[in-house]
């Protein structure tokens, strides 16, 4: 994440490699749905900065979509064809604990709400369509068109999502 970089697709239909971001810069985690990706970028300049960006790679149009506030870390995003989750951490002085919070960014609205706070800075997360799962001392869902949302399991680890169906890692009972 420190290096630059730039970020390159590959069409596997066509073979055709191209740029998404053209310049080199501390580019990270990209991810891909239909005709958008998102990543992570990390400015070098003297204040150093991170914004959760989005291409449409049919416009060209990229667009920073969340940066977070000084003393704010941002997670890897996922993305679905409606959705980019990431979560961010707000970074506390001790004795205060840090604070986690999911977030989903609406591709169609334009707008950012906050899925679920979470007590683990390591939770993982996965969304498919409207639908996110996370793990968070447990595997967690929500239904992010209706509100709804449940719990899957206890102690399970890296859920991921496709349509109706949720898997996750399940650990041995100690």
């Amino acid at each position: 994440e420190n290096a630059t970089a730039r970020i390159v697709a590959k069409d596997l239909l066509t073979g055709h490699t191209f740029v998404v971001t053209p310049d080199y810069d501390r580019h990270s985690y990209p991810a891909i749905a239909g005709r958008k990706v998102a990543w992570i970028e990390a400015q070098t300049s003297s204040a150093p900065s991170r914004w959760l960006m989005l291409k449409d790679l049919d416009t060209g149009v990229i667009e920073p979509i969340y940066a977070p506030a000084l003393y704010e870390g941002l997670q890897p995003p996922a993305i679905s064809e409606e959705y980019v989750v990431w979560s961010n951490i707000e970074y506390n002085v001790a004795p205060l604990p840090d604070r986690v919070s999911l977030r989903a960014y609406d591709l169609r609205t334009h707008t950012t709400r906050v899925v679920a706070a979470l007590r683990d800075p390591a939770a993982t997360y996965a969304v498919s369509d409207h639908r996110v799962v996370w793990s968070d001392n447990g595997i967690h869902f929500a239904d992010l068109s209706t509100n709804d949302t449940g719990f899957l399991a206890t102690g399970g680890l890296d859920p991921a999502i496709h349509g109706d169906t949720v898997v996750w890692v399940q650990p041995a009972a100690e």
